[in-house]
């Protein structure tokens, strides 16, 4: 089934950018967010074979070879390709893995834990109230009850959304990095403040 234009470049919008970054965390320590990228840029590939854009056909192509090569068995390119489409359909559970693995290579495990916990757990409820907001259909809802949907600037967004389905989709997608990044910040705020409060009532050390 071929998802419409605003669906494939919302979906390639913040996959290609949740992609880069979790590269980025890779590099940085962060192991486990190798195999969150290597989903992330499936996908993006994914969305991008459905494209009728330059170069989509060569993704296609490159579609179709990481699904056969899935199917095989006994050769380093099928465990590869079966990792690379099981990290695309996981790449929540990836993260929460890496979350885990900071954790247990931390030296201050509580602390850590208390992070990974409120910055996972405020990024993935952010995230599921931008995907309803944005895509999921509840967006022209929220302007109705917040009584902005017949505002002049409001109608003409809309309409121009309407007729450029494909800078809405990037719009949007962008918008859901943003949203995602911004409620980790948040956990990991209040995290510090759990900490920090858990550790001011921590007995001072006898010398």
């Amino acid at each position: 089934m071929v998802a419409g234009a605003e669906t494939i470049a919302y979906i390639m919008a913040k996959s290609g950018v949740f992609g880069v970054r979790n590269v980025d965390k890779g590099q940085n320590g962060q192991t486990v967010r190798y195999a969150v990228a290597a989903g992330q840029f499936k996908n993006l590939l994914n969305a991008f074979s459905e494209t009728k854009w330059m170069g989509s056909s060569v993704a296609k192509n490159a579609v179709t070879a990481i699904d056969t090569a899935a199917k095989t068995t006994g050769k380093l390119s099928s465990y590869l390709a079966k990792g690379v489409n099981f990290a695309s359909s996981a790449v929540n559970p990836l993260i929460c893995v890496s979350g885990a693995y900071q954790v247990a290579k931390a030296e201050d495990k509580d602390s850590e834990a208390t992070k990974q916990i409120c910055a996972l757990g405020t990024m993935f409820t952010g995230e599921h109230l931008a995907k309803k907001l944005l895509v999921g259909g509840h967006g022209n809802e929220v302007l109705k009850s917040l009584g902005i949907a017949e505002n002049g600037i409001v109608k003409n967004l809309l309409k121009t959304a309407a007729k450029h389905p494909t800078g809405s989709g990037i719009a949007k997608g962008c918008m859901f990095v943003v949203t995602s990044i911004a409620s980790f910040a948040l956990g990991a705020k209040i995290a510090d403040s759990i900490n920090n409060a858990v550790n001011d009532k921590k007995p001072a050390a006898v010398c």
